[in-house]
């Protein structure tokens, strides 16, 4: 069942639309994921420019 998270607004344990764009050479992603309180968790691990760290993450 899923319950709000007063902070962000977006309801847990559903799915969300999440933009992830790398700062380092600019490629985007855009995925499904599931928003699990803190976290949403999408499987994505790095981008194809072997960053693992530095990126900018939007819900959408």
């Amino acid at each position: 069942m899923a319950e709000k998270n007063s902070e962000s607004g977006i309801l847990t344990g559903k799915k969300v639309k999440v933009k992830i764009k790398c700062n380092n050479c600019g490629e985007k992603y855009t995925f499904r994921g599931i928003h699990t309180g803190e976290h949403i968790e999408t499987g994505f691990k790095k981008c194809i420019c072997g960053n693992e760290d530095d990126f900018a993450i939007k819900v959408i």
